[in-house]
């Protein structure tokens, strides 16, 4: 089963997906995976994991998507190009009707309740 969204391997980030009714939410963050017996010092420290890395994320199919920390809506696509900021992650809301941006959050939550 191919996943709704998918980032590159090698943006160590890591994913995070969940459902409303029939739309997503997916949550986007830094993941730096070690080694039990590897310590930074040897993986060359973390400073390049400290640092906004671009990205670009492909969806399965178009979506309506939100930035929901900007409160923005980025259009019908099917990919989505973002700054990961390396201490809290992006969050969007991918959505198969058209919300209007006010209304986006009380929206899903109605979903959720039916």
């Amino acid at each position: 089963m191919q996943s709704e969204i998918s980032v590159p391997v090698d943006a160590r980030v890591r994913v995070h997906r969940f459902k409303v009714g029939a739309d997503r939410l997916v949550a986007i963050e830094r993941n730096i995976d070690y080694q039990m017996s590897e310590e930074l010092k040897q993986a060359g420290g973390n400073e390049a994991f400290e640092r906004p890395v671009e990205i670009t994320a492909t969806l399965q199919q178009p979506s309506h998507v939100y930035d929901l920390r900007a409160e923005k809506y980025l259009g019908y696509t099917n990919r989505v190009r973002f700054t990961l900021d390396p201490w809290q992650p992006t969050l969007f809301a991918l959505t198969k009707t058209n919300h209007a941006e006010q209304s986006l959050v009380s929206s899903l939550l109605r979903q959720q309740s039916e």
